[in-house]
């Protein structure tokens, strides 16, 4: 049999979604762009997920997508790169996205201290 290797982002809203006691039929009717069948491929590994799909599925389970980052940075053991930044920053709103730009200047500027 073919071992399938999961996500941990994936296994991670697995996990979640069990302990929120949430069945895979009541995912998919939330989210718009993820059938019950779309659903069961990427739980098991057979198919990815899309970002859009990945905003619903957090959206789901009251997940962030800065939630995913931090699970994703404590298993690759690597810092976020300012790619994923820029990414999850194009994602918030633009009043938002102004308050993050500020706060990670400053973050930037005590760091160099």
């Amino acid at each position: 049999m073919k071992r399938v290797n999961i996500n941990p982002i994936i296994l991670f809203l697995i996990i979640k979604r069990k302990q929120m006691r949430i069945t895979q039929e009541t995912i998919a009717e939330q989210c718009n762009h993820i059938s019950i069948r779309t659903l069961q491929r990427i739980e098991q590994g057979k198919a990815q997920i899309d970002l859009q799909q990945l905003q619903e599925y957090c959206a789901a389970v009251n997940t962030s997508l800065f939630d995913l980052l931090a699970i994703q940075e404590k298993e690759s053991h690597s810092n976020v790169s300012d790619v994923d930044i820029l990414a999850i920053a194009k994602l918030l709103p633009r009043t938002v996205r102004y308050k993050f730009y500020k706060l990670m200047v400053e973050v930037v500027r005590i760091n160099r201290k």
